[in-house]
């Protein structure tokens, strides 16, 4: 089983970085937050629905924030490991 939030492509800084696939993700510890890097070379924020703003079910992450980390158009760019370290 797995769950899959809804991504939109107007989060992105271009249509064609919306459609690359997901690589890897990987839970910030202590928080309630969790990190994707795409085939596109952004970082996709997740965090945990606010029920307040009517958004989801309880404990569903949503995106927040999409942070382009590589522009260079290569077949090459994409974020293929995320690690953390320490807390």
């Amino acid at each position: 089983m797995y769950y899959a939030p809804k991504v939109d492509p107007s989060d992105f800084t271009g249509n064609e970085r919306a459609d690359c696939d997901l690589t890897k993700s990987v839970f910030i510890p202590g928080t309630e937050m969790a990190v994707t890097g795409t085939e596109g070379g952004d970082i996709i924020v997740w965090d945990k629905t606010l029920i307040l703003e009517g958004i989801g079910e309880p404990n569903e992450k949503r995106l927040i924030k999409v942070v382009t980390l590589n522009t260079q158009e290569s077949p090459f760019c994409g974020i293929n490991m995320l690690t953390t370290v320490h807390d």
